[in-house]
């Protein structure tokens, strides 16, 4: 038994599907007080079981630690959804059916600030500002894609009409 288990218990005991918990509430829970480094460093708060105890405890509970204010003390946690099964090796996933969770400590402060910028603007929602972001970097992506394209275009000899000249005298005929 690890000195997180009295946490994991709380967290089996839960029915709801989030949990905003303050730092105080999760230590009067454990009996003891959260590390210096859970209140500095959002790092502490990761789903990495592999080299955290406290992410194992929440992680073998069913949770997930989803968003952290450090300032305000606070940790939203929410049930793990059960994955959906795997495409077979080669296969393309169809991401329209499936969930993608984010791990908020990975991004960039970039990154992090435009997704809080779009979810203020979204009424709070941060799958929305997810949605946004993703769709205007496949967007932005995509116009990278034609300027390569038009980069990378044969080019017509010099003297010679290009392909707008042509489609204007056409145009201009009639």
């Amino acid at each position: 038994m690890t000195k997180y288990q009295p946490f994991q218990d709380f967290l089996v005991g839960q029915t709801t599907n989030e949990l905003d918990l303050t730092f105080p509430e999760i230590e009067r829970t454990l009996g003891f007080h959260l590390p210096h480094s859970a209140r500095v460093h959002n790092a502490w708060w990761s789903n990495h079981a592999e080299s955290h105890a406290q992410a194992r405890a929440w992680l073998e509970a069913g949770w997930q630690a989803w968003q952290v204010n450090l300032k305000e003390e606070t940790v939203l946690f929410r049930k793990k959804r059960p994955a959906p099964p795997s495409p077979p090796p080669g296969a393309r996933a169809d991401l329209s059916t499936r969930r993608i969770c984010v791990d908020t400590a990975l991004l960039s402060p970039a990154a992090a600030r435009l997704l809080r910028e779009y979810s203020d603007e979204m009424a709070g929602s941060e799958s929305a500002a997810l949605a946004r972001a993703v769709h205007e970097a496949a967007i932005a992506r995509r116009g990278r894609l034609i300027d390569q394209i038009v980069a990378n275009a044969p080019r017509m000899p010099a003297g010679e009409p290009d392909s707008v000249q042509l489609i204007r005298e056409d145009r201009d005929v009639r």
